[in-house]
């Protein structure tokens, strides 16, 4: 199990870093200001990555990958992401959605609720805080399953 958690891992700092700009062949401009960039790990000890403005005042990526457990006994590790989200004065910033039910492939319907509160701290050096990702799933066969991740802490730094 180790094994997968970690290939797992490596393939979601891949596609969170792809999705960033990171590591991208070619020469690239330099972004009139630069962006903070900053990651580390989840309580699950899972990637997490967030893109700061360069003046602070706003998040414009944060993705982690998060392992999320079912009432069925199944469990999987789903990638989540938010931004744009502006920061408080203060360093605070919350951002929550609602999922409405959406048909995906094969019949299957999901919903669910997703939310991240965190802090950037006062050197724009750090971020934590508490990500949450339920999602519902309701299948052709009448049957359902309810997947939590519960509250996944992390801590991103430069």
């Amino acid at each position: 199990m180790r094994g997968l958690r970690l290939g797992v891992a490596l393939i979601a700092t891949m596609v969170i870093a792809a999705i960033a700009g990171v590591g991208s062949a070619g020469a690239r401009e330099a972004p009139a200001s630069p962006e903070i960039v900053l990651a580390g790990f989840t309580s699950q000890q899972y990637p997490a990555f967030f893109k700061i403005a360069a003046a602070g005042r706003s998040v414009t990526l944060g993705a982690v990958a998060l392992e999320m457990t079912c009432t069925s006994g199944s469990q999987f590790v789903l990638q989540d992401g938010f931004g744009p989200v502006r920061i408080s004065p203060n360093g605070g910033f919350h951002a929550a959605v609602s999922i409405p039910p959406t048909a995906g492939s094969s019949g299957v319907t999901y919903s669910g609720t997703d939310s991240v509160t965190a802090r950037l701290g006062r050197r724009h050096t750090e971020v934590s805080g508490r990500w949450e990702l339920t999602v519902n799933y309701s299948y052709t066969n009448g049957m359902s399953d309810r997947c939590d991740s519960g509250p996944v802490r992390f801590t991103a730094t430069t």
